[in-house]
């Protein structure tokens, strides 16, 4: 008998949500997923995220759009957004210019 996607004590959809998160976790990275949790799941604003030293609000804006390009590509929705890349050319451009 296959347990492999057994997960003692976990019924068996929850730890099909965690497989699935394990999965986006490790193609987007840890800092992405980060970024993810705290926008998605504990709604908390970039500023918010800016003063717990993730990072300037302007970056985790680009970084969280990425992130959500990255899942959807995860998941065979769709390919990389035109405007996460004029917001990263953007991003560049202002750090260059610091």
């Amino acid at each position: 008998m296959d347990t492999s996607r057994k997960i003692a004590g976990v019924p068996d959809d929850r730890a099909e949500s965690l497989r699935l998160i394990d999965g986006v976790k490790a193609r987007i990275g840890e800092e992405m997923f980060a970024i993810l949790f705290h926008r998605v799941i504990n709604g908390h604003s970039f500023a918010w995220m800016a003063s717990q030293g993730m990072g300037e609000p302007e970056r985790l804006g680009v970084l969280f759009l990425a992130a959500i390009d990255a899942t959807a590509r995860h998941f065979g929705l769709r390919e990389r957004s035109r405007a996460v890349e004029i917001m990263e050319k953007f991003s560049r451009h202002s750090q260059a210019q610091l």
